[in-house]
């Protein structure tokens, strides 16, 4: 049997109830409180169980509700639409996301896309990490009709296509993607721990919703020795 820690037990125990459908999507888990019961260990466990769920994207936080379980896993949608598909399948247990940069800018280019009355964005700036090292920078521009405070309460979000579902109920379910060789500055440098100079990704995507509208642009820059961008195509 693996030795492993109790939050890590907690973590794997409650994501198979999710696989076999124990907590559909919009379910409540149970309290804090039960769980101390029901797994036999202290507070500090639970928490860390939890917030590992969330920022793995299985569940998200209502305040006077509790933890609800999400739509679905985050890598179903996360991988869909980054296109690294085959890396992700494999390393998924090991990727983290953090957002570095929350605020309101004014940005003429996209608040036009976004067909708003405003030319502010919401930016968001975000690192993904691969066993904590970071592998992808992201720079998210987002229509300012969608609320901040999405933002602000979920800084370690997994998708930002999960999100919208979740807490704005917007589906994206359509992206035009733009892929380009570029050189790390000096600003990508640090974030992705390279040297300036160093061969990297850029990926532009500009998604659309349901009914058509565009609420966000997102640009990545990774490293190209680290993923192998795949895309598939159905034919008409």
């Amino acid at each position: 049997m693996r030795n492993i820690s109790a939050h890590q037990r907690i973590y794997e125990s409650i994501i198979e109830d999710i696989s076999l459908n124990k907590y559909e999507h919009g379910d409540v888990l149970p309290s804090e409180n039960d769980m101390i019961e029901l797994f036999k260990v202290s507070r500090t466990p639970i928490r860390q169980a939890l917030k590992k769920l969330e920022n793995d994207g299985y569940i998200y936080k209502v305040q006077g509700k509790g933890s609800i379980v999400a739509e679905r896993k985050p890598q179903e949608d996360w991988i869909n639409m980054s296109g690294f598909r085959e890396s992700y399948n494999l390393e998924w247990g090991k990727i983290s996301a953090q957002t570095i940069g929350l605020q309101i800018k004014q940005e003429n280019e996209y608040s036009s896309l976004f067909n708003s009355s405003s030319n502010n964005v919401i930016f968001l700036q975000r690192i993904r990490y691969l066993d904590d090292k970071p592998i992808f920078y992201m720079e998210h521009y987002i229509s300012i009709d969608i609320p901040y405070s999405i933002f602000e309460n979920n800084l370690h979000f997994s998708s930002i296509q999960q999100l919208l579902v979740e807490q704005a109920n917007i589906r994206l379910v359509k992206a035009e993607d733009t892929l380009e060789a570029v050189i790390a500055d000096e600003y990508l440098s640090m974030h992705l721990q390279i040297e300036a100079g160093t061969p990297l990704l850029k990926g532009s995507r500009i998604s659309q919703s349901e009914s058509q509208r565009i609420f966000n642009v997102d640009i990545f820059y990774t490293l190209t020795d680290k993923w192998k961008y795949k895309s598939t195509f159905t034919y008409s």
